[in-house]
């Protein structure tokens, strides 16, 4: 099985602007290429889940998000990082547009698009992280504590059981869990380390 971080869009990866659908307006956050690069090279499958709901307020269509879309994953393939796929909810049920307007299983915090994204990729999803700029964009952990959630660009860091709330951006998740996983590979080894000693001495004796 594969582990995998599930992104926001507007406000994680790019600037949020008004119902963001021209390629020209799209503008990434400092330091969000960065840590996709981090995320990637520790292992992690990089999908993207993100509500659009200029598509059912009828702002933009669905063929205007997929190309701005596939503009953003050349863009970062430029950069050596490899969305493996995007996630997108496109109703509100107060839309305008009536095909749009339902009360879906798939805008978050509820959790359609993540399952439809754990069942396509095989991810295990107690290994994998959550990562956005409001509440319900980590919903995933608020449901499962062994899914870390990430809350960007709060006025403090902080931990609460498996959300952290951060201060920084994509970058400084990135950072920390590059950290974190540092660690925990330290601990591991210390861990072997004095199982392989113990077995020695008892053989020993």
């Amino acid at each position: 099985m594969e582990k995998a971080v599930f992104i926001d869009r507007d406000g994680t990866i790019n600037v949020d602007k008004h119902y963001l659908y021209k390629k020209e307006d799209f503008e990434y956050l400092p330091g969000a290429r960065e840590g996709l690069k981090i995320l990637q090279d520790l292992g992690y499958l990089l999908i993207i889940v993100t509500n659009q709901s200029g598509i059912a307020r009828g702002y933009f269509d669905e063929e205007a998000y997929l190309e701005l879309d596939k503009s953003m994953k050349a863009d970062l393939l430029l950069h050596g990082i490899n969305l493996t796929d995007s996630y997108y909810c496109p109703h509100l049920i107060d839309g305008t547009i009536k095909k749009y307007a339902i009360d879906c299983e798939c805008r978050k915090p509820k959790l359609g698009l993540f399952e439809r994204a754990i069942k396509d990729h095989n991810i295990d999803i107690n290994k994998s992280i959550v990562i956005g700029d409001s509440p319900r964009d980590i919903g995933l952990a608020g449901n499962n504590k062994y899914v870390k959630g990430f809350l960007l660009y709060q006025n403090f860091d902080m931990q609460q059981e498996n959300i952290y709330y951060m201060k920084g951006g994509l970058l400084e998740v990135a950072e920390k869990v590059k950290e974190d996983a540092r660690m925990d590979a330290l601990n591991n080894r210390g861990k072997n380390l004095f199982i392989r000693n113990l077995k020695k001495w008892f053989l020993s004796r």
